[in-house]
């Protein structure tokens, strides 16, 4: 009889040993599942430092021309790629999304003349310096005031028939926004707007 009363309340010490290791992990395992959701939850209630800062920080370690940035996501952890280029290097850089940290960053020579892109010829089919197209920052703020405002998750350097383009991307809520910005003058060459809901678009040329 002693037996058939000890085993329930032995198993009910395991039952609330368990639930105390349960709360145990949940505050002293700073690698588990529930520290995870807080994170994400810490993470969720940050701000990007968004494109303009990115650019930034990499043009603080490096002289040249930002011609590629991108939101993107790796391990749940998000970050900026930033592209830079002057008249002799690449350089890529991996840069936190929120606290701006630089994760990575690489330095290639530019041995192809194709790949300079602070040198392509213009339209005129004539050279055209560095400093005489918009930088990023600026293509992305016209960007941004052509949309409305949104996030750019997306901006290139890009090159169609021998004129310079700032490719954009714009998310903003379900709204996503592609846009084709002159290199030269900051004319808008093409603006898409893409409604979730709606599966509308919109085309200027």
């Amino acid at each position: 009889m002693k037996k058939l009363i000890l085993f329930p309340a032995a198993a009910g010490v395991l039952a609330f040993g368990g639930i105390v290791l349960a709360n145990n992990d949940s505050v002293d395992l700073p690698g588990g599942e529930n520290s995870k959701s807080a994170e994400t939850q810490n993470t969720a209630t940050e701000k990007l430092i968004g494109i303009e800062k990115a650019s930034s920080i990499a043009l603080g370690l490096s002289d040249g021309k930002v011609i590629s940035t991108e939101l993107d996501e790796d391990d749940g952890r998000q970050h900026y790629e930033v592209e830079v280029q002057d008249s002799d290097y690449e350089y890529d850089y991996e840069i936190d999304a929120f606290s701006g940290e630089v994760l990575e960053r690489d330095r290639d020579r530019l041995d192809d003349d194709d790949d300079r892109e602070v040198s392509l010829e213009n339209s005129n089919g004539t050279q055209a310096s560095g400093d005489k197209m918009i930088s990023a920052e600026q293509a992305a703020e016209i960007a941004l005031k052509e949309s409305g405002g949104g996030a750019v998750v997306e901006l290139e350097l890009d090159r169609d028939d021998g004129i310079r383009h700032y490719d954009v991307e714009i998310v903003d809520g379900n709204k996503e926004f592609e846009l084709e910005i002159n290199a030269a003058d900051g004319k808008i060459l093409k603006f898409e707007q893409d409604n979730d809901d709606d599966d509308d678009d919109r085309y200027d040329d």
